[in-house]
């Protein structure tokens, strides 16, 4: 059996690799993300801000929890770190820089309490 397609070239799509954001760009997308509501400001600046920090998917950083974040002694300095589930399951341990550590502090500190306690009263209703 002939095949009419055999001699038939085709055109090679080059791969473009991604393009990182600037440092402006970051500064506007997380400026964008303040809205009137504090809590819900904060929680996205959090996520915006270990995005960046870290590299990783958001599937990863929505997926955090608390015991997946640590703190780690080197020769000179106290390195922040997270563990963060990617595809299959794999797990990795990268640093987080230090406007992600304020934000998620802040993150933690500010919103996270008040959200617990509207959870837990919504349940026993």
């Amino acid at each position: 059996m002939l095949n009419p397609t055999k001699d038939i070239q085709t055109r090679q799509i080059p791969l473009r690799l991604p393009k990182a954001l600037t440092i402006s760009q970051i500064s506007r997308l997380i400026d964008s993300s303040m809205i009137e509501d504090e809590a819900i400001s904060i929680r996205n600046k959090a996520i915006l801000e270990l995005l960046y920090s870290t590299g990783g998917r958001v599937s990863e950083i929505v997926g955090i929890n608390l015991v997946d974040l640590s703190e780690v002694s080197s020769s000179d300095s106290k390195v922040h770190v997270i563990k963060l589930r990617g595809k299959g399951s794999k797990e990795r341990v990268v640093p987080i820089g230090s406007f992600g550590v304020k934000a998620l502090n802040d993150y933690l500190v500010r919103v996270r309490p008040s959200l617990i306690n509207k959870s837990k009263k919504g349940k026993s209703e």
